[in-house]
């Protein structure tokens, strides 16, 4: 099962597992009658549970706001208070710093059994992170904010296998997040929607290829990678707002 599915199902999980009472969440501060003026991504949701979702899934998201009226789900990045304006229809939900992971897709209240290469006693996440990133086959992490614990693992199971546990967030690793070129500016959580040139399967997390690929052919502007696909286009244009998806512009290219 491709990760982007895997983490659509841990979407609905979250859902029915999030609200404790309507001002106290797991992993989110409430600031009622608050919004922010600047977002970096908006989506449509049903609720603000499934907000809180994509949240997880955008590890540069500090912070939500969720318009109930037009059912619009606003990722922020800064929580700049001169960015804060009262609005007494919104709410914003400030994400808790210290669970945010670098590159890594969180699934909160969730842990899946078995598949441990270390654990890791008495530590914190940032060290959680680090350990992983340098571990080839660590492709996942779970981590009790209250005992101070992780287990990395070498795998991610379905999502019929994960259990529900109170103080535990679930971390995969975005692999094409560690993938970065001198030549490309990349920007995270969107998708181009340029013409199509050419489309590359890859296999074994050889990004590599992508880079390669449009930067010799003369008439590639850029590329997106969603899931273990990389698209190969013409142009840049009207990139939308995808969690599952990172988009690199050839820079200094005049495109045939």
């Amino acid at each position: 099962m491709e990760l982007f599915i895997k983490l659509g199902i841990f979407v609905i999980i979250g859902i029915f597992q999030y609200a404790k009472s309507d001002d106290e969440y797991f992993g989110f501060t409430k600031v009622p009658k608050t919004e922010i003026t600047k977002h970096i991504a908006v989506y449509r949701v049903s609720n603000l549970n499934a907000c809180m979702v994509y949240a997880q899934r955008s590890y540069m998201s500090k912070a939500i706001t969720f318009d109930e009226k037009t059912q619009r789900c606003y990722l922020h990045d800064s929580l700049d208070k001169s960015l804060q304006q009262p609005n007494n229809d919104i709410s914003l939900f400030i994400r808790h710093e210290n669970i945010i992971a670098k590159n890594y897709f969180a699934v909160d209240q969730l842990c899946s059994a078995g598949d441990d290469i270390k654990t890791i006693n008495n530590t914190l996440l940032d060290r959680c992170v680090n350990t992983c990133n340098t571990l080839s086959n660590c492709v996942s992490f779970s981590f009790n904010t209250v005992r101070k614990m992780c287990w990395l693992k070498d795998k991610i199971k379905s999502y019929e296998e994960f259990t529900s546990r109170p103080h535990n967030v679930f971390y995969i690793k975005d692999k094409k997040a560690f993938f970065d070129h001198k030549d490309f500016e990349k920007r995270n959580f969107e998708a181009n929607r340029g013409e199509e040139l050419k489309r590359i399967t890859v296999e074994n997390d050889d990004f590599q290829q992508c880079f390669d690929e449009c930067k010799k052919s003369v008439t590639c502007a850029a590329f997106t990678i969603t899931n273990d696909i990389c698209y190969l286009q013409k142009s840049v244009k009207d990139p939308i707002d995808n969690v599952g998806s990172i988009f690199f512009v050839k820079m200094n290219n005049e495109v045939n």
